[in-house]
């Protein structure tokens, strides 16, 4: 009766009502004949969802957010790649010199430049290695910078997307470590990745294994 306290049984039906309701919406799909709030099957043998499935395909999972707060950036990334794109390639080098100004002198946050710095990374290694970096790459990059782990499959450019976050945190001017696996990655990368590094107008060591001291200070 209305007014009563619903039993568990009740909770447990209402709570269910609410999420087909939810779900059947996002899905444009018709009205379903039930909907339990465990893993199951429907009558006609079509898998049923579990409350986690649904919550997650109402609002998204933790990742999907993620992912969806950083877009704007990378529009914004994406709407300054024509003006980049004109600079020569000392413009380049000057834009990195205005960045780092505005960086250590100005006081603006890393955040702040990102987009500026991110559209110069992008056109330095183009011209630099002929790789221009995906929005996927950018976003990548910005979790780095965030404090994340970006997980990337083989072959999705995980070395390429380093560059974009040690370049900008590079611009406060306290040096940047990229670290890797072995000896020969780090050799490797710091002779690549340091194409694109020279083209922003900045320097790159490599520090390995029973490397000389005085080559191991330099590197520093």
């Amino acid at each position: 009766m209305p007014g009563l306290p619903l039993t568990s049984r009740q909770s447990r039906e209402a709570v269910s009502a609410f999420l087909q309701a939810l779900l059947w919406k996002a899905s444009g799909a018709g009205k379903p004949e039930n909907l339990s709030l465990q893993s199951g099957t429907c009558p006609d043998g079509e898998k049923m969802l579990g409350f986690g499935t649904l919550a997650r395909k109402v609002f998204g999972t933790p990742n999907d957010r993620k992912v969806k707060s950083v877009r704007p950036l990378v529009e914004a990334i994406n709407a300054l790649e024509p003006e980049f794109q004109k600079l020569t390639d000392e413009g380049i080098i000057a834009r990195t010199r205005e960045l780092q100004r505005r960086v250590q002198e100005g006081g603006e946050s890393l955040d702040a430049v990102l987009p500026e710095a991110f559209a110069n990374c992008r056109e330095g290694a183009r011209r630099a290695l002929g790789l221009r970096a995906f929005d996927v790459q950018l976003m990548g990059a910005i979790f780095l910078h965030q404090g994340n782990i970006s997980e990337m499959k083989t072959g999705e450019g995980k070395t390429l997307v380093a560059t974009f976050a040690a370049y900008l945190n590079a611009l406060a001017g306290k040096g940047v470590h990229v670290v890797t696996v072995n000896d020969y990655l780090a050799k490797r990368d710091a002779e690549w990745m340091g194409k694109v590094y020279a083209a922003l107008g900045m320097t790159t060591g490599v520090v390995y294994a029973h490397q000389p001291d005085d080559e191991k200070r330099a590197a520093y």
